[in-house]
Order: structure tokens, then sequence, then C-alpha cells
């Protein structure tokens, strides 16, 4: 089976001459918008024929993390200036909160909609039902470098760059570790049936909520942007 590309956007920097990295992207669940980082920017295109919607500024410095609420009403984007924004659908910022340390991601809970941010060493939960940011410092020298909700919305998986993936609850309460033998946890995913693990040693792991092993360990190539 081959794959033919449907559209190709090469973002440029006005001001230079170098193209920007894409740092994240996303669609919304209805799948009319593609949300892109890219360098100090956030923009939305029409994943139909790759129009640039609108272009969001609001940040000072890289994006590296955006993500979109289930329900379609709002997302999320972070980066390098330790600032989180809220846009809704119609892409209008209505929020802005602050880490004190760079965003690493970005997960919406998908049964409450409540936002999970993380920065390097800490765990913030927003919601507009709360209208407050609760924030949770994460113990260990292992910096924290990706999340994902379960399925049913109990369960947030955090990998982090020592080799652990810390399972915690709703409340952000840690239930056990998963540990990659200090290789960097780089990517997690929660299916129907698993939490998919992805590390630097370019390996993929299977682990069902109790943190043991279901399926042994796939080389898989360069994961670092797999899940």
């Amino acid at each position: 089976m081959r794959t033919v590309p449907k559209w190709i956007n090469k973002i440029h920097e006005a001001e230079k001459t170098e193209y920007s990295c894409v740092q994240s992207l996303c669609y919304s669940p209805d799948g009319t918008q593609m949300i892109v980082a890219a360098s100090e920017r956030v923009m939305v295109y029409d994943p139909q024929d790759g129009s640039l919607i609108r272009l969001l500024r609001g940040h000072k410095d890289t994006v590296y993390c955006v993500a979109y609420a289930k329900d379609g009403r709002k997302f999320a984007s972070g980066g390098a200036d330790k600032i989180v924004i809220i846009w809704t659908s119609k892409l209008e910022g209505v929020l802005k909160y602050s880490h004190n340390e760079p965003l690493q991601c970005l997960a919406y809970n998908p049964i409450t909609h409540q936002l999970t941010s993380c920065a390097v060493s800490d765990i913030a939960f927003w919601s507009n039902e709360v209208k407050a940011v609760q924030k949770h410092r994460v113990n260990g020298s292992g910096r924290i470098t990706c999340c994902s909700w379960s399925l049913d919305g109990q369960l947030l998986a955090v990998g982090l760059s020592n080799g652990f993936v810390s399972i915690r609850d709703k409340n952000c309460e840690e239930r056990l570790k998963i540990s990659r033998e200090g290789c960097p946890v780089w990517s997690v995913l929660w299916t129907e049936s698993a939490l998919l693990v992805g590390d630097w040693s370019e390996t993929l792991s299977f682990y069902n909520a109790s943190g043991q092993q279901v399926m042994k360990d796939r080389p898989i190539g360069n994961l670092r942007y797999v899940l």
C-alpha cells in the first residue's frame, strides 16, 4: 500500500531564511481544524486542503505542545515561555496561566475535559468548573517528558527522563511506578487494552493498569515522535 501526500506546507519564518520546526500538532475532534505548534506561533489549518485558517500569537518563546479537548470546545498550547494558553474552538484566547519551568506536554482528560499541563518537574490541573489551577510537584531526579490519560479518564501516565512511568489518579496521587531501567521514556499512550511506552532505546513496551508487562518489548525504530 502506497501513501500519497494530500498537501504539503513549509512553515517559513518571515524574519529569517530558515524554516520553523513543527514541535507538536493535534486535530479537533470533528476533524475540521489541525492545530500546529511551530516556533512562537500556534497555527490553525484546514486539514482538507492545507489552507491556513488563522495564525495565533500569544507565546513569547517556542511552543512545544498543543492539545484539543474531546468536547471540541477548547484547546491549549504551552511552551518554553512557561505559559499555557486556553483557546476556544472559535480561535479566541480566553485564559492564560504559568508554570515555573518550560512546558513539556499537555493532555485533556477524555471524560471530565480537565486540562493537564506538565512542566519539567510539576503537573497542573485546570478546569473551567474549578476556576483555579492546582499544581503538584513531581519528586525525583527525572524530568517530565510526556503524559497520557486512560480512555476512562481515571489514570494519568507520566513519562520521565530517568526511565520511570508514574501512574497517577484523577487527584494526581501516585499509584505506582513502572521502571524502564534508566532509559528515558519519550512516549506514553493509553489504549483500550494497554499502556504503550516508548523509550530512548527505540523500544515499545506494553503494560496493564497494574504496571505488569503484558507483551514482550518490540524494537521499532525511533520512537521520539511516534505515540
